[in-house]
């Protein structure tokens, strides 16, 4: 059982990478920073690794429907150096996501949804 709903979040995560992927290719000169997610309990985590090369970044995030957009900007550029979408299946309260940020390193944790949670 594990499996299949590991597989399925697997299929709703990349289905949902290729439909918000436009929102990183509206920076063509940004990269995409190392990203994975892991499931742990009732928590959907993502990881993201900022490079060295971008010291200090500003981040962004933006909450879409089913995503939310990091931007890292370096701190004394306008442009973000650094673009990713971290896809959220539905299911998991995107509208309340706890954000960790440290040096080089960005952790977003969702839940699941309150009425998922009656499952």
């Amino acid at each position: 059982m594990a499996d299949d709903l590991l597989a399925s979040l697997r299929e709703h995560i990349e289905r949902l990478e290729r439909r918000y992927r436009t929102f990183v290719r509206e920076y063509p000169q940004a990269r995409e920073p190392r990203r994975s997610w892991t499931v742990s309990g009732r928590s959907l985590r993502w990881h993201v690794v900022f490079d060295a090369e971008v010291l200090e970044p500003d981040v962004d995030l933006e909450i879409l429907e089913g995503a939310i957009v990091v931007r890292a900007y370096h701190a004394t550029r306008g442009v973000p150096e650094l673009v990713c979408v971290l896809p959220i299946p539905a299911g998991f309260d995107i509208d309340h996501p706890l954000v960790r940020y440290e040096h080089e390193y960005l952790e977003i944790q969702v839940s699941r949804a309150a009425s998922e949670r009656s499952r």
